[in-house]
């Protein structure tokens, strides 16, 4: 079964970005544009009619909703307890840092920092 990673981020470069990295990796990529769009994807993924991607790589600044809107909905979902949800956003906050380091399965990283190939190493090291 092909690994597949879904992306929800706002920025269609960036979701390009990532997803010609993760393609390259052998991983499959969707994506969302929106909160809203994303939770509908989620929907779909709990219903099994959308495969459970091994990574979510979640921007926290959404146009409609916010990320941790987002972030929730995926978390009180138990059919999405193992899956690893990568926060790769501008915004940085040491609270949101802290509260973060106590999710499960949550990682939490700054744009700024991460190039898609760590960002692809750190999935694979959380991940296998």
């Amino acid at each position: 079964m092909e690994k597949s990673v879904f992306i929800i981020e706002d920025q269609s470069s960036i979701i390009e970005l990532y997803q010609i990295a993760f393609e390259k990796a052998g991983y499959a990529v969707s994506s969302s544009g929106t909160g809203r769009e994303a939770l509908e994807t989620i929907k779909k993924i709990v219903e099994g009619s959308v495969a459970v991607p091994v990574v979510i790589v979640l921007d926290l600044l959404l146009p409609d909703i916010s990320g941790l809107a987002v972030l929730g909905a995926v978390r009180e979902k138990k059919e999405l307890d193992k899956v690893l949800v990568v926060v790769l956003t501008n915004y940085v906050s040491k609270e949101l840092s802290e509260s973060m380091k106590n999710m499960p399965n949550v990682e939490y990283l700054s744009k700024v920092d991460i190039s898609p190939a760590r960002l692809i190493e750190i999935v694979r090291e959380k991940t296998s």
